[in-house]
């Protein structure tokens, strides 16, 4: 079967699935088919054709609302639609896509749902509709290695490949029950020591490895309505947490399947309950040596429906993301414990979490875009483009970087950091949407209670035709590095110049014209980060003044900085950027109006 689109082969397929292999991959799609996801089943089932061209492609149905006709062996021939359904012609297309795409599609022996999973939760329990459709699809697949997967994620091309790769070239421990390692999803993966203490809860998103594993892996009964209404007859273990004591099933999906299926590899993996924690620190060396944490964007992983959470900051304390598996996985057993109870400190305590804070656009919110892929997105409004994270930061000195990639358009960017959902202000920083683009803006605030709680970066913008930013960072100014040079200048003699400045006593004082109060000293900089500190020894009123700083061929390197009050008030005002790159003839200019009423001091420049 080929396409006139086909996807790419890549290095991972012809690596593991050579000629000379011998290895024949089998991708199991699972789930329910209805007339709301029918096209979107047999576009990821073409999907998968276009990207493996020679695997055996089998899509198992947990629920047949739409398709009928299927036979033991999987044959294609006799699919047929059942019954009436809305758009008749787009589900014959639809079906047809499946036939040609599909070596096999195979019907799952029928499931019944069970009764809610979690107090807060109304839906069914849908496990034993997952594990009908899981055991259909792999007793049918005839490859040496199997990708099992739900019919509606993808990955959209064959990386993911690498990574199990790479992760089975890590050496394992005492642990191993599997043959070689199986890849997963991080999400969701729990971490036992923070919010949900669940051993052995590893996604069931997807499973990745050889055949023998895969099918270990889902060689377990269904769940029984004893064990799925098991806390509404039982006590909940007496340490329980609040999100404990939501859940209803003796143990969670994810549990039942892997507990089950590694039981009958090792009598002694144990598990009475969903929160017992006595195996806890095994399941996370059973986690170490039998499985591979996936890096979900690195694989380019496609799942609508969770999008939100692949670099939510809560999740990759809540799971284990895959540098915390790598990090334990390269550990001695005996260290990890330690690694993961830190992890559950933070999550209990956020204040407690390192700097520097990184905050992506998934982490943080809007109310005119859109996040797209990490970044947040808007055309065409005026209005708030990014505010959060709502972190809470101990006391302490800080700056906040707000790194934009694109943006048109004309008029002032607004950016304010406060406090307890905008009660406190710490401070904040105005600049023009053409000075800005493709930069970092910089700005410094304090905290000065003990706990700052509900922080939050508001970035308000007027009209434009297009903005992306990417993310916001958090460091702490006391932990920059000592200056690695540093530069003092007198701001009333070579190599600064000024055309309507004054030299006086304490540098140079504005004349009461507007235009160049200072430029110059067409200088050459490494790559790297710098701080210009400008003193203000005297200021009567500081009229319209602002700074910029550019590079050869009138390169902006910052955002034009205004001068304000609050600088007058403090003496000084500070204006950070980065160099990319080693720039030739860096200029420091100071444009003011006729009412600006101040004196220059000393100008110092450091590198950090």
């Amino acid at each position: 079967m080929t396409s006139l689109h086909q996807a790419p082969r890549h290095r991972y397929s012809d690596e593991l699935f050579s000629n000379d292999s011998r290895s024949r991959l089998s991708v199991v799609m699972q789930g329910g088919v209805s007339q709301d996801t029918l096209s979107m089943v047999a576009i990821h089932c073409r999907h998968w054709r276009d990207i493996f061209p020679d695997a055996e492609i089998i899509l198992s149905i947990s629920t047949p609302d739409v398709i009928r006709g299927t036979h033991a062996d999987g044959s294609t021939d006799d699919l047929t639609l059942a019954g009436p359904v809305r758009d008749r012609n787009l589900a014959k297309i639809a079906l047809a896509l499946i036939k040609t795409s599909c070596d096999k599609v195979v019907q799952a022996q029928g499931a019944l749902p069970l009764p809610p999973i979690k107090t807060d939760s109304p839906g069914p329990n849908n496990g034993n509709l997952q594990i009908s459709a899981a055991q259909a699809g792999l007793a049918a697949a005839t490859g040496t290695h199997i990708l099992r997967t739900r019919a509606d994620l993808i990955f959209a091309d064959d990386s993911f490949i690498g990574q199990w790769i790479d992760g089975n070239g890590l050496q394992r421990g005492d642990h191993q029950l599997l043959r070689k390692r199986v890849l997963i999803s991080y999400l969701y993966t729990l971490n036992p020591y923070t919010f949900e203490r669940m051993p052995y809860h590893y996604s069931d998103w997807f499973h990745f490895g050889l055949a023998e594993d895969v099918r270990a892996l889902w060689d377990v009964p269904f769940v029984t309505l004893a064990d799925a209404t098991f806390y509404k007859t039982h006590p909940y273990a007496e340490y329980s947490n609040h999100q404990e004591r939501l859940v209803l099933t003796k143990r969670a999906v994810e549990q039942h399947i892997t507990f089950n299926a590694l039981v009958k590899l090792n009598s002694e993996v144990s598990l009475d309950y969903h929160n017992d924690l006595s195996q806890r620190k095994k399941s996370i060396d059973v986690l170490c040596d039998n499985f591979i944490v996936c890096d979900l964007i690195k694989a380019k992983c496609i799942f609508d429906k969770y999008a939100m959470d692949f670099e939510n900051p809560a999740k990759r304390l809540h799971c284990i993301p895959p540098e915390d598996w790598r990090t334990l996985t390269l550990s001695a057993p005996a260290e990890r414990e330690a690694f993961l109870l830190e992890k559950g400190r933070i999550a209990r305590e956020p204040v407690l979490a390192p700097f520097p804070r990184h905050y992506p656009g998934i982490a943080l919110r809007t109310k005119i875009g859109r996040v797209e892929r990490g970044t947040i997105i808007a055309h065409g409004k005026s209005g708030i483009l990014v505010h959060g994270p709502y972190d809470i930061l101990p006391r302490g000195s800080y700056t906040a970087i707000v790194e934009i990639i694109r943006i048109e358009g004309h008029g002032l960017i607004n950016i304010h950091l406060t406090l307890e959902e905008g009660a406190r202000k710490l401070a904040s920083r105005q600049v023009f949407v053409k000075d800005c683009e493709g930069c970092n803006i910089e700005i410094d605030f304090d905290v000065q209670v003990e706990s700052g709680k509900q922080f939050e970066v508001v970035v308000d913008v007027p009209a434009f035709q297009f903005a992306e930013i990417k993310d916001v960072t958090v460091v702490k100014r006391e932990e920059r590095a000592a200056p690695k040079s540093s530069m003092l200048l007198s701001p009333a003699m070579p190599p600064l110049k000024t055309i309507v400045g004054q030299k006086c006593e304490l540098g140079l004082a504005t004349s009461g014209r507007a235009g160049h109060l200072l430029f110059g000293p067409y200088i050459a900089l490494d790559a790297g980060r710098y701080i210009l500190r400008v003193n203000l020894p005297k200021v009567v009123s500081s009229g319209k003044a602002y700074l910029e700083v550019v590079g050869s061929k009138n390169r902006r390197c910052a955002p034009k900085y205004f001068i304000t009050r609050q600088d007058c008030q403090n003496g000084f005002f500070e204006v950070p950027f980065l160099l990319k790159a080693m720039t030739e003839a860096v200029e420091f200019r100071i444009q003011a109006d006729a009412s600006a009423d101040f004196v220059i001091g000393a100008i110092e420049l450091r590198q950090y």
